[in-house]
């Protein structure tokens, strides 16, 4: 099943970001210290966004979150149109 999300890539915004995203992978993730684990990437890829990709000029970050039932994969995808 996926899920996208489009949100404004500001540190601000972070809680939302964080509980959205948890929502949409927490009935696949039982082991709470993966969960941890995934939480704290999400924070890292979507601060490193805020601040360098996009600056004081602000933009959109792009998740997708996509879970397949048949291979049991979690993949977590974030996109953004900020500098390189």
């Amino acid at each position: 099943m996926r899920k996208d999300f489009v949100f404004q890539a500001k540190r601000d915004n972070l809680p939302e970001i964080l509980k959205t995203v948890s929502d949409a992978f927490s009935p696949y993730v039982s082991d709470e210290i993966l969960f941890a684990r995934l939480k704290l990437c999400v924070e890292e890829i979507v601060v490193n966004i805020a601040d360098y990709a996009y600056s004081d000029k602000g933009g959109m970050v792009y998740i997708s979150c996509d879970f397949d039932e048949n291979t049991k994969i979690l993949k977590l995808d974030f996109a953004d149109e900020g500098m390189p």
